[in-house]
Formats: C-alpha cells, structure tokens, sequence
C-alpha cells in the first residue's frame, strides 16, 4: 500500500470533513457578501455593521478550520514519510486514490470555485462602496461650496435683489 490511503483513515475522514466545513463556511460567507451588497445598494447602515460582524465571526471560524487542515495535512505528511509542502491537496487525492480521492478532489473543485464566486462578490462590493464614496464626496463638495444664501428682505423690509448686488428693489403691493 505504498502511499495509498484507505478512505477508514482517520486523517483522510477528517480531511474530508473539514473540506466539507470549510465548503459550508464558504457558502455563507458568499451569501453574507451578496446581501452586503443589497445593504450597500440600499443605505441600510445598521444593517451593514451586523453583516460584517457576521463576516468576521465567520472569517474566525475559517482561520480555526484552516489551522485545523494544516494540522490534518502535516499528519498525513507524517503518516506518508514526505515533506508537508508537497502535500497539495490534489497530491493528497492521488495518493488516497478510488472514491476518497475522487471526493477530495470533487471538494478541491468546489471550494475553488466558491473561492472565485466570493473574490468576485468582494470585487463588486468593493465597486459599489468605491462609487458610493465617490458620490457622497461629491455632494458634500457641493454642501461646502454653496455661498451663504443672502437674506430676501432688507430691514426695511424691501426685496433684495442677488442681480444687483444686494440692492434694493421695490415693490408694491
């Protein structure tokens, strides 16, 4: 059984499973991302700081599942006799072989393509905040510069005319 792994093993079950977490984790996060995007469209701000609390919470969750496989993965590394920098997982996958390989592989796929799908959402996100800032910028721009509006009415209680500096003009009636 030269390098070849059994789907019983503990490490490949385990390796399995947290690919399958991760997966899970990923998918939330992409959908988290698609309603930031909605918050971002509408101005919904107190909305917007509950989803990136939920980001960040799941993002720490990520990390934890992510330490986790490196740990899989240097167990497997050990169990195998090689470096643990050789150990991809489509590495991991040919050396587990038959249907266990065929999973990993299967979950190496479809992470990297919630991988794509999530780095698109945050580029997007990232767009709509971009033009956002852009727009609020400029309409403070405007605020700012906008000359003090000079009064419609004299003390004398005459109309005040902008055209002509400030010069009364008057009017019956």
């Amino acid at each position: 059984m030269l390098g070849t792994l059994t789907p019983t093993t503990s490490a490949a079950a385990e390796l399995l499973d947290l690919l399958h977490e991760e997966q899970t984790r990923f998918d939330t996060f992409l959908t988290l991302l698609t309603r930031e995007r909605d918050c971002l469209r509408s101005l919904s701000p107190s909305e917007l700081e509950t989803l990136t609390a939920a980001k960040l919470a799941l993002l720490t969750e990520i990390q934890t599942l992510e330490q986790r496989r490196v740990r899989v993965v240097a167990s497997l590394a050990a169990e195998w006799g090689v470096p643990v920098d050789t150990l991809t997982l489509q590495a991991i996958a040919k050396r587990m072989g038959g249907p266990a390989g065929e999973d990993c592989r299967r979950r190496q796929q479809q992470l990297n393509a919630t991988l794509d799908a999530i780095r698109e959402a945050s580029a997007v996100n990232g767009s709509v905040i971009s033009k956002s800032l852009a727009f609020l910028d400029q309409a403070l721009s405007l605020v700012r510069s906008r000359p003090a509006a000079a009064p419609i009415y004299s003390p004398s209680a005459g109309l005040v005319s902008a055209a002509h500096d400030g010069a009364l003009i008057e009017r019956k009636g």
